[in-house]
């Protein structure tokens, strides 16, 4: 049966080169032993097929390559088309009125329709804003910038040119945007403050959010809290606003001694600073601040925690108050 089988297969297939013969094609596995019999005979050929098999693939990928260029083209080019209509939603109430059908209106009298378009706008806007935000910080991590360069970047203090041709620059307000966001979030206590004293009043939205979901609060207890509130009022606008904060910390008490343990060496300067450059401090809330620095110092629990840097940092501390 096997072999009948065989016979039957082998059949078919002569049957269908014989087909394509006559319908003028050439069958493909009849192609591929004649072009190997003239591969074995004739280098020239060989060689001549290789280019041509090469020039192909070459030609393929070129055009992959513009396929894939057009499709970003139209991708880009659709995103700034939502996000120019978006807006122009947002500014316009007659356009808002149109866009939402001027049909339908609430017991009020307001159009339901417009008011759904707006949200659909504002929607459109800030999903834009935070996409291409996300893109510029993609870029930032792919080329692994340091913490000196995007703190740079967030405060329009360096331009980093990169491989590739590409160059960042704080002058984007995407990449600037990224680049605040990510030193916030992972900067040291030194490098928050100085943006927090630095960044202009429409950043201070971002800024607040990013120091929302911070870690600087573990080494740094006092940059949290009531500070990202104050942030959002706009009351946080240079450095002396955010040290009259952080004496004003220090003033409230609200801390325990292994609240202030867990302050690092940079948080515990900051400190310094404001004690040094304000006068909100009383003498009283000073002998207490030495007292919980006392016994920071000797707690052994406590003295565990901190590093070497940190203990010479809160031990100057102590001989200033």
């Amino acid at each position: 049966r096997q072999a009948s089988r065989r016979a039957d297969l082998l059949s078919a297939q002569d049957d269908n080169r014989y087909t394509e013969a006559t319908l003028g094609h050439t069958p493909t596995d009849t192609y591929g032993k004649y072009d190997r019999a003239l591969r074995a005979k004739f280098t020239k050929y060989s060689n001549w097929r290789d280019a041509q098999q090469a020039q192909f693939m070459s030609d393929i990928k070129d055009l992959e390559t513009e396929i894939a260029t057009a499709g970003l083209i139209k991708n880009n080019a659709q995103r700034q088309q939502h996000s120019e209509f978006a807006e122009q939603l947002i500014n316009s109430k007659e356009l808002r009125e149109k866009a939402g059908g001027n049909v339908f209106k609430d017991e009020n009298g307001n159009l339901i329709g417009a008011n759904a378009a707006l949200a659909s706008a504002i929607a459109t806007s800030r999903s834009e804003y935070a996409k291409s935000v996300d893109e510029a910080r993609q870029i930032i991590k792919h080329y692994k910038l340091d913490a000196k360069q995007r703190q740079g970047l967030a405060l329009n203090k360096k331009s980093i040119p990169l491989p590739g041709g590409v160059n960042l620059s704080g002058d984007s307000i995407f990449v600037r945007e990224a680049a605040i966001e990510e030193q916030i979030k992972y900067g040291t206590a030194t490098e928050v403050a100085e943006l927090l004293s630095e960044l202009p009043p429409e950043f201070y939205s971002s800024a607040a959010s990013a120091l929302a979901e911070s870690g600087v609060k573990n080494k740094a207890s006092f940059l949290g809290g009531k500070l990202v509130d104050d942030m959002l009022k706009g009351d946080i606008n240079n450095r002396s606003d955010l040290m009259n904060y952080f004496a004003n910390w220090l003033e409230g008490g609200k801390y325990k001694p292994e609240t202030l343990a867990t302050t690092d060496a940079d948080a515990v300067k900051l400190l310094m600073e404001a004690v040094n450059t304000t006068s909100v401090i009383s003498n009283k809330k000073r002998q207490d601040l030495k007292k919980v620095i006392n016994t920071i110092l000797t707690d052994k629990r406590l003295s565990a925690n901190a590093t070497d840097a940190t203990k010479e940092q809160f031990e100057i501390f102590r001989n200033m108050l």
